[in-house]
């Protein structure tokens, strides 16, 4: 009898902690909602006054250089405030991903176009390669969000005339996709998971990358290369019969489906044929 205690007695005390640590992921998700509602309300005051000033065809050169700063700033506090969020909601399971075929290529180039303003801005090449891979199965707007989270970071961290790549290629039946930059002063040891990754530069867009690819059944790997520079990736399942067939057009709003991170975490997500 004695033994059958035990193991009850220790199934509630898992459960007890299982509760607890939900209703602090819970609290946390909350608790930053209210903060970035607070701060989105603050920073419209500042990027309204901003384009406001912009308007101003006295402005010197001077002037407008410092009003494009501060514009520059402001985008950029919104990315933090909106990256705040997602970690919470990530935390707390409540982030739904809508997934549905979509073509590699696409997405590719999408990610470049974001990553182009910037990556001129501090004179690094942006260079794209996809092989292989057709279509993949997920959240569009998300797997967006990580590459371009990640080619962000590694653009920020690499040297003027250094190059990121973005790349895209077909194993099996997975799709991986990898960020090489060229940073200077990578850490000493290979980064394998979320934990690696969250500390490297830029810890808050690498931990929201690494909790989007989790959504997604996948995991986010971070490694520095023998020739130096770091390499993120991590994959996910192809869908659909390639561009031959009509690619991930073919099939249509059908697909869809809706999958929440905690589902997701549970098992890796499939797109409905």
């Amino acid at each position: 009898m004695r033994p059958a205690r035990e193991a009850t007695s220790s199934r509630a005390r898992r459960a007890r902690l299982e509760a607890d640590a939900r209703r602090e992921r819970r609290a946390r998700a909350a608790l930053l909602s209210a903060v970035a509602h607070d701060v989105r309300a603050q920073l419209a005051a500042v990027t309204m006054a901003a384009s406001a000033l912009a308007r101003d065809e006295s402005l010197r050169e001077d002037q407008r250089r410092k009003l494009g700063f501060v514009q520059r700033a402001a985008k950029r506090i919104e990315r933090l405030v909106d990256d705040l969020s997602d970690v919470g909601r990530l935390e707390a399971g409540a982030l739904a991903l809508e997934l549905a075929p979509e073509r590699v290529a696409s997405v590719v180039d999408e990610v470049v176009a974001l990553l182009q303003p910037i990556a001129a801005e501090r004179g690094v090449c942006v260079v794209a390669s996809v092989t292989g891979a057709s279509t993949v199965c997920c959240a569009r707007r998300r797997i967006v969000q990580v590459l371009d989270r990640l080619g962000s970071s590694a653009v920020s961290a690499t040297p003027r005339g250094g190059t990121v790549r973005v790349r895209a290629e077909l194993r099996g039946d997975r799709a991986w996709f990898a960020v090489d930059d060229e940073r200077l002063g990578a850490p000493a040891d290979d980064h394998e998971g979320a934990a690696g990754v969250a500390d490297t530069p830029r810890g808050v867009d690498l931990a929201v990358a690494a909790g989007l690819v989790r959504a997604h059944g996948g995991e986010l790997r971070g490694e520095r290369r023998g020739e130096g520079g770091m390499t993120f990736r991590f994959d996910l399942p192809i869908d659909g019969r390639g561009d031959e067939a009509g690619g991930a057009g073919a099939a249509g709003d059908e697909a869809r489906q809706v999958v929440s991170a905690t589902r997701a975490r549970a098992r890796r997500p499939r797109c409905e044929r």
